[in-house]
């Protein structure tokens, strides 16, 4: 099946951007989930309010990501959104409701543009492209490459020489490839397939697959200096050359548990896993665990940036380090202490 172009209703309307005032300088509201935009200089935190009859209204913090300070508000509405992504620069984010919609909004304007519309079918995953405007979501078993910044038209990239159901996309730091994560029908194998920047826009094919099967499923996230693209699996998780298309590492979970999140180090040398109550740290050459962080909660949302781990946890606010954040990162020391750790 070649590329089919997907018609995407285009509908423009206005949300409401407010600015926050001094005395909710950080996050202080549980935090759902937390974006990054490409450049990295913004932290988007999705969180909600409730009134007294305990109606939630839900809305979309953005943060200084060198101080993780809430620079200001947009609001979303009464809708659980459950994924959400900034565009390069945090002008735009987009986010999406399931069985209802996909939408596009400007944090600056308010601007608002409706790129799918919902209804039977249910968006799965979606990540902005870092570099550009794209945003990719999973449509039923297709994926769907949408330009924001232009006419709204998707690109609908087919599945039919896939040996299966896609589950997961992931764009790669230069923004020219993208990685998906497709199920084999009648089993719990996965495969990984890259998609070139041609291919998404001319009609071309799968140019690589890895030819190691890995079990479950769940985040793709591309190396940030380079071609290694990493899988996480079932109590474990794989780290794959795209070059060579061979695994390059495998770690396994301290326990066997599943990891919820994972992120590389800006240089891209090593990788952390968030669980329940802690952070792994691993070393990619030797797959060795070399650090452990302990914080509380669930770590489901997890970034690695100069200032060190950002990450969600347990009740309100956001972690720095494992440790909760109460004032802007500029204020206080973000020294930690972590644990040294046998190879498990």
């Amino acid at each position: 099946m070649t590329l089919a172009r997907l018609a995407i209703s285009s509908l423009i309307l206005l949300v409401i951007v407010v600015p926050v005032l001094a005395q909710s300088a950080v996050p202080d509201y549980p935090v759902q989930q937390l974006a990054l935009s490409g450049d990295g200089t913004r932290f988007g935190a999705l969180g909600y309010t409730t009134n007294t009859s305990n109606e939630r209204a839900y809305f979309v913090d953005i943060l200084d990501a060198s101080t993780l300070e809430i620079l200001f508000r947009v609001e979303i509405g009464t809708h659980q959104p459950t994924q959400f992504d900034l565009s390069p620069d945090a002008s735009w984010l987009v986010y999406n409701v399931p069985y209802t919609e996909v939408r596009a909004v400007n944090t600056l304007t308010g601007e608002s543009k409706l790129l799918f519309p919902g209804g039977v079918i249910e968006v799965e995953e979606l990540e902005w492209n870092p570099v550009d405007g794209r945003v990719a979501y999973i449509v039923g078993a297709d994926v769907s490459v949408v330009d924001v910044y232009g006419n709204y038209d998707g690109v609908a990239v087919s599945d039919a020489e896939s040996p299966g159901l896609v589950y997961q996309v992931a764009w790669s730091a230069d923004g020219q490839k993208l990685a998906t994560g497709t199920y084999a029908f009648g089993s719990d194998v996965a495969y990984i397939q890259i998609w070139s920047q041609d291919q998404l826009t001319s009609g071309g094919g799968i140019i690589k697959a890895a030819d190691t099967r890995f079990s479950g499923g769940g985040d793709l996230l591309w190396n940030p200096a380079g071609s290694l693209l990493a899988a996480r699996q079932l109590s474990s998780l794989a780290i794959y050359d795209t070059f060579t298309e061979t695994q390059q590492t495998f770690l396994t979970l301290p326990g066997e548990v599943d990891p919820v999140s994972i992120t590389w180090s800006p240089d891209g040398t090593q990788i952390a896993t968030g669980y329940v109550d802690v952070i792994w740290m691993w070393d990619v050459a030797t797959g060795s665990l070399v650090d452990t962080i302990p914080t509380t909660g669930i770590v489901d949302s997890l970034f690695w940036t100069d200032l060190g781990l950002i990450h969600n946890g347990r009740g309100n606010g956001m972690y720095l380090n494992g440790e909760l954040v109460k004032e802007p990162v500029s204020e206080i020391s973000t020294e930690v202490t972590v644990t040294p750790s046998a190879t498990p």
